[in-house]
């Protein structure tokens, strides 16, 4: 593997510290370009599973066999009516007061950008509701890699995230911030996407855009949160 970019910084390399995830990846439209989010696509749920993060939860099946007919009827219904609202943002009641964890996809350089690389996302970020946390920042978190190649003498680079996200709508909009001196406080990686809380595996996603606006670069992004 390559040495360590800053996002959007234009040269050959990929990071190969922390920051890199080594897993399979599952694809995800993010828009110019495709992108991959996370460890292999999961299998749908099994019933019963419930998931913490999300407060969501899928429910078994009856094993009576006389109640087959009826819990097939139901389970149609619903998997309907979940289609349906598929893209509707979802209630306050039915989104979690925060959803925190690892979150790994990857940062994808818009095609015309061949001498831009593409970034790991390996963050520790949380999303909080903003009536329930009301002051705090409503998107936030931080990651590192230790493979630097843009700073001299300074291989290990730390950054933060922070920003809002809107429950309602299911937006999200979060800088990038590198928290060195010896890296302008401009050049930060603005984000702008959506939050997906009802995926099939039940693990919520953000993905859209990002921009670069010192070195010029931009492109799509895409990441899962983590089982915990």
């Amino acid at each position: 593997p390559g040495v360590g970019r800053l996002h959007g910084a234009k040269g050959s390399g990929a990071g190969s510290g922390p920051a890199a995830d080594a897993r399979p990846t599952a694809p995800v439209a993010g828009g110019a370009a495709a992108v991959t989010v996370g460890s292999a696509a999961a299998a749908p749920a099994s019933p019963g599973r419930s998931n913490s993060s999300t407060g969501r939860s899928t429910s078994s099946n009856s094993s009576n066999s006389s109640n087959s007919s009826i819990s097939s009827t139901s389970s149609t219904m619903d998997e309907s009516k979940s289609n349906s609202n598929s893209n509707a943002p979802p209630s306050a009641n039915a989104v979690p007061q925060h959803v925190s964890g690892l979150w790994i996809g990857q940062a994808v350089p818009d095609a015309s950008l061949a001498d831009v690389p593409v970034n790991p996302i390996r963050w520790s970020a949380t999303l909080t509701r903003p009536d329930v946390f009301p002051g705090a920042p409503s998107f936030f978190g931080a990651g590192y890699f230790d493979d630097a190649a843009d700073v001299e003498n300074s291989p290990v680079l730390f950054y933060t995230l922070r920003g809002v996200w809107d429950p309602e709508q299911g937006t999200v909009e979060f800088d990038k911030v590198y928290e060195t001196e010896k890296i302008s406080s401009d050049f930060a990686i603005k984000y702008e996407g959506r939050v997906d809380l009802a995926t099939p595996d039940g693990q919520p996603t953000v993905t859209g855009s990002w921009t670069n606006a010192v070195m010029g670069t931009f492109g799509t992004f895409a990441a899962r949160l983590e089982e915990a």
